[in-house]
């Protein structure tokens, strides 16, 4: 059974501009420079020095009881440590700054805010909130006529649809925000849009399309310098090639993601990238060093409160334990990875559900077994239901194992126990397949 393999999405935060700042003027230029400063660093992944920039530009701001320009620091330090994966912290300095927002009426922060908190409550595996914050947001955008931001709130909803397993959705809000960020320039809106895209083919099996987008979006990456955007696509390429089976091509841009990740202060990246390294040794029969591989990432994601990197870097220890024999820790594994998909509304539930299904079946736990393999093969079809028709059938080319594995498990017990009607089981089952290999 193949391991959860970890994409990167580009979620698009919104740093604030110094525009529309009202001061005594040497305290403006002060203020405008520290800004600048930061903001050049921030885009260069250089954290130390916009912290360093940007925390001297807050202190300056107090002592100047400076309100636009108070929040403005806070909120921008805010998205710095959500990059460094201190959500928690990052949470607690943008709702700060949205306070201050909504006290000095000042809507296009306001916006800007709802933008970066809905990007923490991503990261965190809070989808619902995360949406939330990102309709309104994009609301504000909207009545303010902020293509910038449109296009910010565009991207990231099209990142947390993805995150739900709806697709489709996910597609059409990332080309929607590729469209803007195109018109009206914005190369760092067209490369996180191009990953993201790349992202959505990969998951649909159309590892072509989604390859081209993801070295298209490494080209820009590579251009404006963005190394955060280097090592994301670096890591997508990665996955793509272990999608294709090619393992050594996949390990080698898994492991100079990993460098930069960790150049960069990036734990997420680290621990993305040490989940994909496990699964292309795990691929390869390597389990004890998949495993080791898969600890390290599980351990690092508990630290910064992944909950999605918890429940996927489960599901491939689960796999491990499965290949190791030892059934009932992969049982275990298992179902602690499923708990944690179901609560955060994950589209990977079904990866996890197989898993379990096929470690109960090793257990002779048949008839649980067949619930979660049932249960499986229902989120499933749900996912492909929300899909365009020319997406289906590459989406499910890789899923139709599923229903052979229940078809085979099924008609062994009618073998043994032929008045229980498995059997009867096993054909409806069968149509099910036939209905999703066709698409009646």
């Amino acid at each position: 059974m193949n391991t959860v393999k970890i994409l990167t999405l580009a979620l698009m935060p919104i740093i604030f501009s110094v525009a529309g700042l009202r001061a005594e003027e040497v305290s403006l230029w002060q203020l405008t420079q520290l800004h600048k400063a930061g903001q050049q660093a921030y885009y260069k992944s250089d954290y130390p020095t916009v912290l360093e920039k940007w925390e001297q530009g807050l202190k300056l701001a107090r002592q100047g009881k400076h309100q636009g320009a108070i929040s403005m620091f806070i909120s921008n330090l805010g998205v710095v440590y959500t990059n460094l994966s201190q959500d928690s912290k990052a949470l607690d300095y943008l709702k700060q700054a949205l306070v201050i927002h909504q006290e000095i009426g000042d809507k296009r922060a306001k916006a800007a805010n709802l933008t970066n908190i809905g990007t923490v409550y991503s990261k965190l595996g809070q989808y619902n909130q995360a949406l939330d914050s990102y309709q309104q947001a994009l609301a504000i955008h909207q009545e303010l006529g902020d293509k910038r931001g449109v296009c910010a709130d565009l991207t990231n909803i099209g990142v947390v649809s993805y995150n739900l397993g709806q697709y489709n959705q996910g597609l059409e809000s990332s080309q929607q925000a590729l469209a803007i960020a195109k018109k009206i320039g914005d190369k760092r809106g067209i490369e996180y849009n191009l990953t993201n895209i790349g992202l959505v083919y990969s998951k649909l099996g159309q590892y072509n399309p989604g390859l081209e987008s993801s070295q298209q979006a490494l080209a820009i990456a590579k251009e404006i310098s963005d190394k955060r955007g280097i090592r994301n696509n670096l890591t997508n390429i990665g996955s793509v090639y272990s999608n294709l089976g090619q393992y050594p091509k996949a390990l080698d841009y898994f492991k100079q993601a990993l460098a930069i990740a960790k150049e960069i202060g990036d734990k997420r990246g680290v621990g993305e990238n040490l989940t994909n390294i496990g699964s292309v040794y795990s691929n390869l029969g390597q389990y004890p060093k998949a495993l080791d591989y898969f600890k390290q990432a599980l351990a690092i994601a508990k630290e910064i409160g992944d909950k999605r990197g918890i429940g996927n870097n489960l599901t491939n220890i689960g796999v491990v334990y499965e290949n190791f024999g030892e059934y009932q820790k992969a049982k275990e594994a298992f179902q602690e990875s499923m708990a944690i998909h179901i609560a955060i509304g994950s589209g990977e539930l079904w990866k996890t559900q197989r898993g379990l299904a096929s470690a109960e079946a090793k257990l002779n736990q048949f008839d649980a077994a067949i619930k979660h393999y049932e249960q499986t093969i229902d989120n499933i079809e749900k996912i492909c239901g929300q899909i365009t028709k020319e997406h289906k059938t590459s989406f499910m080319q890789d899923k139709l194992i599923i229903y052979d594995k229940l078809i085979a498990l099924l008609q062994s017990l009618h073998q043994k126990q032929p008045e229980k009607g498995y059997d009867r089981s096993a054909i409806e089952i069968f149509e099910r397949k036939q209905g999703r290999v066709f698409f009646e």
